[in-house]
């Protein structure tokens, strides 16, 4: 527990401030705080209103289109921070297509793809902007999941076996044929449904959303871990301990 003087000079110090907003910990925590937007957005999809990325009208990340995008390597499935513009122009291309309607060889799809955003007055960066915020979107419901159950999206394969097992699981869930789950519905909305399923096994209670008091309790908590670490390495005369 920080006492007065410790902080005092965290609150006058510029630096302990910096550390603090960027600490991945802390954006983390904040980020787990409901966030309407971020809720309408997830409604949005559940009721498959319409998308639009620019004046490009888009379905959802749907699960047969994300298992499609990691096999053919595109990077926003396995590493986001090399994503280039080809990668964006067919994860655009499948997305306002669908994979319904894909008439060509999967190998062909660079080559059909290749400029789309820029034909379709597209800035490349708000592209980018949105597609992500979409794949955040499509993994959320994966939070109420246990660290040690839950999925994580730049580590797991997305092959044929993933598809049938979340195709399997949630039209168990809703009786929608596994084709519509496949296809049509959208990936946010599946791992809704997958979660409410790993509920009935749930004897503890530990699939959840946090409460905002235990949200809070956690930010708290590392403040003042990380505060305590900055007064050992960077306050002149440390208080003695009574």
């Amino acid at each position: 527990m920080l006492n007065v003087e410790q902080q005092i000079f965290l609150a006058r110090s510029p630096e302990f401030q910096r550390i603090i907003k960027e600490d991945p910990v802390l954006i983390e925590l904040g980020r787990t705080h409901i966030d309407r937007g971020e809720e309408l957005l997830s409604l949005q999809e559940m009721f498959r209103g319409t998308l639009r990325i620019g004046d490009v009208i888009v379905q959802p990340i749907t699960p047969a289109l994300w298992s499609l995008l990691w096999c053919i390597g595109n990077r926003y499935t396995t590493d986001l921070q090399k994503i280039d513009e080809l990668d964006t122009d067919v994860f655009m291309y499948l997305l306002a297509l669908g994979v319904r309607r894909l008439d060509i060889e999967w190998e062909l799809l660079p080559v059909k793809a290749s400029g789309f955003c820029k034909a379709h007055n597209i800035d490349i960066l708000d592209a980018v902007q949105e597609l992500v915020q979409t794949i955040n979107l499509a993994f959320r419901p994966l939070e109420m999941l246990p660290q040690a159950v839950a999925e994580d999206p730049e580590g797991r394969r997305f092959d044929a076996e993933w598809l049938a097992h979340l195709t399997a699981t949630v039209a168990r869930e809703t009786n929608e044929p596994a084709r519509e789950v496949m296809f049509d519905m959208p990936l946010s909305t599946c791992y809704y449904y997958y979660v409410n399923a790993m509920r009935r096994n749930d004897l503890k209670g530990l699939i959840r959303r946090p409460s905002s008091a235990e949200i809070n309790q956690a930010i708290l908590a590392r403040v003042d871990e990380l505060g305590e670490q900055f007064c050992k390495e960077h306050m002149p005369c440390q208080p003695s301990e009574k």
